[in-house]
């Protein structure tokens, strides 16, 4: 019996109490280890190339950082690394945005995290035939 390891993640979120909440869920899902977190785009790229993840889950809002630099980079240094957004607006409007600027999905940090959930653990023949969430 072969075993698959689980996907890793990366959190990048600058307000600690969502970063510790936004861990806790992602630690304690069933198929899914969380190797780093970070609150700016320079901690992000720092563990991007550490930890190499297989996702990262991007506050668009970091502070005075932006969460697009984070996808932009992610893009600009060929990580393999697929990236979620988290946004704290409801609606779908600045989605097709998000995908045209290299974002692999968006969900809605208040609203849709059960969702984010099960987009990380889709096996990853399906995710590479998905569309931006």
């Amino acid at each position: 019996m072969s075993s698959v390891a689980p996907p890793t993640v990366l959190v990048v979120e600058n307000v600690p109490e969502v970063r510790s909440r936004l861990i806790a869920l992602l630690a304690r899902t069933e198929g899914i280890a969380v190797v780093g977190a970070a609150s700016s785009v320079r901690e992000a790229v720092k563990s991007l190339q550490t930890f190499t993840p297989d996702f990262a889950v991007v506050s668009i809002r970091l502070g005075d950082d932006r969460g697009m630099e984070v996808v932009r980079q992610v893009r600009q240094r060929r990580f393999r690394t697929r990236v979620a957004l988290l946004t704290e607006e409801e609606g779908t409007d600045t989605r097709p945005m998000f995908a045209r600027a290299g974002a692999d999905a968006c969900f809605d940090k208040a609203l849709e995290l059960h969702q984010l959930l099960d987009w990380i653990r889709r096996p990853p023949e399906r995710l590479l035939a998905a569309q931006l969430v």
